[in-house]
């Protein structure tokens, strides 16, 4: 029984060291972090949307003017002349070969071919 309560005391000894080192370093960091911090009012937010705005608007104007000169770049090819074909493109003639005067379908998907 003895060594039950000793090992109780020193477990809360423990605990309670380690949760004061826990507050200790939360608190810290909180002042840490929040010494970085920095109010935005509303005259710095409208700064920032102005910044932001005219950053937008240099960036469209950029792109624009890059894809104005790729357009006068390529070429029209509407404008250029048709090109003639240099071999006779029609088919010959064509002549019946064989009558087919019945069709049978068997398989599967003749359901699919209930048209024929």
């Amino acid at each position: 029984m003895h060594n039950l309560q000793l090992f109780m005391k020193r477990v809360a000894a423990v605990s309670r060291r380690n949760l004061l080192n826990a507050i200790i370093m939360t608190v810290i960091l909180s002042f840490y972090g929040l010494s970085n911090v920095q109010a935005v009012t509303p005259a710095d937010q409208d700064e920032s949307n102005r910044r932001l705005q005219q950053e937008e608007l240099r960036r469209r104007t950029q792109q624009e003017a890059e894809e104005r000169r790729n357009r006068e770049q390529s070429k029209d090819t509407f404008l250029q002349p048709k090109v003639k074909p240099t071999q006779e493109t029609t088919l010959p003639v064509e002549e019946l070969s064989f009558l087919i005067h019945t069709l049978k379908l068997e398989g599967e998907r003749v359901e699919k071919f209930s048209w024929l």
